[in-house]
């Protein structure tokens, strides 16, 4: 099995990330807001900084050193241990594929 794991997401692995991002067809009851995604770096740089504030935290799900998708944790609420969290996978390589994250201390 490839090695799965987690990591801070920077400015750089964003890029690399959705520089082969693929919109997914199957999550929209109405086609007619469907887009296929294009590419643009300053686009890009203004969603990074749009998750960088303390009620955030941005991570990419990366396989074999590379990133394929992006896990938020968001809405964090330190005093009560809570948040929401929400996966974006990069295309559907790994649809159906990656499953479980292992729990690790710190995360």
């Amino acid at each position: 099995m490839k090695e799965i794991s987690l990591c801070v997401m920077t400015r750089e692995l964003c890029h690399e990330l959705y520089k082969g991002w693929e919109n997914d067809p199957d999550i929209y009851m109405n086609m007619n807001l469907f887009t296929t995604y294009k590419y643009d770096e300053n686009t890009v740089n203004k969603y990074f900084e749009s998750k960088q504030n303390p009620s955030r935290i941005l991570f990419a799900i990366m396989k074999d050193g590379k990133p394929i998708g992006e896990l938020h944790l968001k809405q964090i609420d330190r005093e009560n241990k809570e948040c929401t969290m929400s996966i974006h996978m990069h295309n559907d390589t790994g649809k159906g594929r990656i499953s479980v994250f292992k729990r690790r201390k710190g995360i």
